[in-house]
């Protein structure tokens, strides 16, 4: 995605079909509460011989509620940071429906990278939408399960891709599933994305497992957040 061949390998390697990262929050924070968050994962692999396992992406996000229907965020890769490319994203969650135990949400955002060698930098806007269901545990304050689905929008304006290949697909749709143990601070999160059904997985540098076959890679992310 970036033009230098050296950044070519890195995002070819560690963000091919375009998702590095689980939804953000999904559910707004409170007003004026705050929350940062870990992740690690990305599109499974498969290395001959040994196991298919997710591409170690991490990424590190703060966030904040403005109110209690809006958060907004910003964050930071630092796996593409190791291997020369400065990756971050800024953004916010909106709550367009907002009930007791469910909601739906929507989290435009933009995500932007610009590689050490050639200052080379790449733009992408993303939009998620998310549909939540909180199931609170009985006899056991502040503590829930927090189900949600929705898709990832990935949007791509420029006018090449790696190897200064023109862009074919400026569209990229890839479903979520997710789960949450919320606690009083502390929430584990565990995402499954179908990333990218659409492209074929056959003509990347690495292979990718999908339950498409062909078509798209499985991606599998652990998140882990502090509320406070």
């Amino acid at each position: 995605m970036i033009l230098p061949l050296k950044s070519t390998v890195i995002i070819l390697t560690i963000s091919t079909l375009a998702s590095c990262a689980p939804s953000r929050f999904v559910q707004p924070l409170k007003k004026d509460e705050k929350a940062i968050t870990a992740s690690l994962g990305g599109p499974l692999t498969q290395i001959p011989g040994i196991a298919t396992v997710p591409i170690p992406h991490t990424n590190i996000t703060y966030g904040q509620g403005i109110s209690d229907n809006v958060t907004v965020f910003g964050g930071w890769y630092p796996t593409a940071s190791i291997f020369g490319v400065w990756q971050f994203e800024a953004g916010g969650v909106i709550g367009l429906v907002n009930q007791e135990n469910w909601g739906i949400s929507t989290t435009p955002m933009l995500n932007f990278a610009i590689d050490k060698w050639g200052l080379q930098a790449k733009l992408w806007p993303n939009l998620d939408i998310n549909a939540y269901l909180e199931k609170p545990f009985k006899n056991k304050d502040n503590k829930s399960w927090l189900f949600y689905g929705g898709f990832n929008n990935w949007f791509e304006f420029a006018p090449t891709k790696a190897f200064n290949e023109p862009v074919n697909q400026r569209y990229l749709f890839s479903p979520q599933l997710g789960a949450r143990l919320k606690g009083d601070k502390w929430d584990y999160n565990l995402e499954y994305k179908l990333i990218a059904p659409g492209i074929n997985n056959e003509k990347f540098t690495v292979t990718y497992s999908s339950i498409l076959g062909k078509s798209g890679a499985n991606g599998l992310f652990f998140s882990i957040y502090r509320r406070f």
